[in-house]
């Protein structure tokens, strides 16, 4: 699977909404149930991470995810083949940038499989002078993947990075949280206003996170931080950003910290969380695909969770039809599914094989009216969507009729 979510900031609804199925990026619960275990599933582990689901909106804490402009963000994920690390690092980064195109921040891990300097090349050839957190992580049953998460804001300064260091004199927590503390402060005056600050990811050398974190709180109180140390096997680790580390740890800690200003829905926290953390050893469940070895189903499953190559096989291989129509799902097809998730390089695939660009769901729905739905992605990669589907023959220009059901599914926030 070359990414394991991908989306843009949006917040988190616990009402039931009229919205048509393809409108699918905000999580729909049927029950208190349902919004008690899912909270749960997304809880802070060892106090790391998104803070609990009432403490996240409470207008009292800092880290709350609803000030300034919205935090997009995207992943990319690629296993190892044939000893290429540059590759498969490369094939993560460009699966992530497929959908977003201005990253201001890029954070990397890798397994001890990997090779640091392969993984350092490709980044740098293909993010350019994109601020970066690399380090190399342990994570069970994934010491031969590279894991790229892009972070992106309408705000040019929403998001700043700082490196620090400190001499290790009494002990190794002393000096990590102290290179903590320093990091947190160079990068906030970088911020053009360091109160806007909502929450920070960092990486540090070979140490306890909890003394990090101490220092982060120093100098930014109840701030959520994402991140932890760069880790690796028989004693090897790689931590870079614009710089290689290579100091030893038990001479000198250095921590690299992005302070990032906007808003940050409850749930895409959780993303960050399971991206960055070094907690989770795997992936949460709702974040992975579940296959039924049913082609008709799983290719709506590949589209949902932008899964290419099970996309591919289930149109080529397993032949199912480019506008099959799913009856317990408003008769979407898999055009449909595809543009109400930005999946640009599935809807040009689609296109090429001649999907129905006119076909409407049950709710009246068309490729074009999801489209301008995702008012919250990054607009240049939309434009080209719509684009794509004008020259397809798609009719761009809204009826009366479609307005309507438009202003009813969406509040009123839609494309224009």
């Amino acid at each position: 699977m070359d990414s394991a979510f991908i989306s843009a900031s949006s917040r988190l609804h616990f009402k039931r909404t009229s919205a048509p199925i393809a409108d699918s990026c905000r999580p729909r619960f049927t029950s208190a149930k349902a919004v008690a275990n899912t909270a749960r599933m997304i809880a802070r582990p060892d106090s790391e991470g998104p803070p609990d689901l009432d403490d996240f909106f409470n207008p009292a804490l800092r880290g709350v995810g609803t000030k300034g402009a919205p935090i997009k963000l995207a992943t990319g994920r690629a296993v190892l083949k044939d000893g290429n690390t540059y590759s498969a690092a490369t094939k993560a980064i460009e699966t992530a940038s497929a959908s977003l195109a201005d990253p201001k921040f890029a954070h990397v891990t890798f397994g001890p499989r990997l090779d640091a300097a392969s993984v350092r090349q490709a980044v740098s050839e293909r993010l350019g002078t994109v601020p970066l957190i690399a380090r190399s992580v342990d994570k069970k049953g994934a010491s031969d993947v590279v894991e790229v998460l892009l972070l992106g804001s309408d705000d040019a300064s929403a998001i700043q990075i700082a490196t620090a260091s400190e001499t290790v004199v009494t002990t190794i927590d002393a000096a990590l949280q102290k290179a903590a503390k320093s990091a947190a402060q160079s990068a906030l005056q970088e911020l053009s206003d360091p109160k806007s600050c909502t929450f920070l990811v960092f990486a540090h050398t070979p140490g306890s996170s909890d003394a990090a974190r101490m220092g982060f709180d120093e100098a930014l109180p109840e701030v959520i931080a994402y991140g932890g140390p760069a880790v690796g096997q028989d004693g090897k680790w790689s931590l870079f950003g614009k710089e290689m580390v290579e100091d030893d740890p038990m001479d000198k800690q250095t921590v690299i910290c992005a302070v990032v200003a906007g808003s940050l829905s409850f749930l895409l926290s959780a993303v960050i969380k399971n991206w960055a953390q070094p907690v989770y050893t795997e992936a949460l469940s709702y974040l992975k695909p579940h296959y039924v070895d049913n082609p008709e189903r799983d290719l709506l499953t590949a589209i949902r969770y932008d899964d290419w190559d099970k996309f591919l096989w289930c149109l080529e291989q397993a032949g199912v039809p480019v506008d099959i129509q799913w009856s317990d799902k408003q008769h979407q097809t898999p055009l449909l599914a595809a543009c109400g998730r930005a999946r640009i390089r599935m809807v040009e695939y689609l296109l090429g094989k001649g999907a129905d660009v006119t076909h409407r769901n049950d709710g009246g729905f068309t490729c074009i009216m999801y489209t301008r739905m995702l008012v919250e992605y990054d607009q240049r990669i939309i434009h080209k969507q719509l684009e794509m589907l004008k020259n397809a023959g798609a009719e761009t220009q809204l009826t009366a009729h479609e307005i309507g059901l438009l202003k009813r599914a969406t509040g009123g926030r839609f494309i224009q």
